[in-house]
């Protein structure tokens, strides 16, 4: 699960603003809760500050 302050460095409206379905993307593991069976995850903070979400990974 990725929380919307945890989508982008931006404000984001909604979370298709940023993704998509089907859509593959970087994400950092911010918290593990397995009494929950939850992942918590980040693409805030794998994308550089000219970057966004959706942007296609370098090579």
């Amino acid at each position: 699960m990725i929380n919307m302050p945890e989508l982008a460095r931006a404000r984001v409206g909604h979370p298709s603003d940023v993704l998509s379905v089907d859509r593959r993307v970087r994400a950092r593991v911010v918290n593990i809760c397995s009494d929950r069976g939850r992942v918590s995850l980040s693409l805030r903070d794998v994308t550089g500050p000219d970057t966004s979400a959706a942007s296609p990974p370098s090579a």
